[in-house]
């Protein structure tokens, strides 16, 4: 994941449960090159499954960690892992 990756600000957030603190954390890069940050974050791989399913204007995710670890989306078994 690059350093200069973007922590996506509340303001864009639009899950109600985004609002509550949680310690997990969800890393995302782009085709493109852009890198986000997504923060309180209650149903990790869910959100990962998420993200890969809907079309993203920064193109096809290229990598993306839960906590620092990297989830493998195409892996039958990702989501015992969190």
């Amino acid at each position: 994941m690059r350093e200069d990756a973007l922590i996506v600000g509340q303001e864009y957030r639009t899950n109600k449960l985004s609002f509550e603190p949680t310690d997990c954390e969800v890393s995302v890069e782009f085709e493109s090159g852009h890198c986000f940050i997504y923060t309180n974050i209650h149903y990790p791989y869910a959100y990962v499954q998420a993200i890969c399913d809907n079309h993203i204007e920064y193109g096809d995710v290229v990598s993306m960690k839960i906590n620092g670890k990297e989830v493998v989306v195409d892996h039958p078994d990702y989501q015992e892992d969190y």
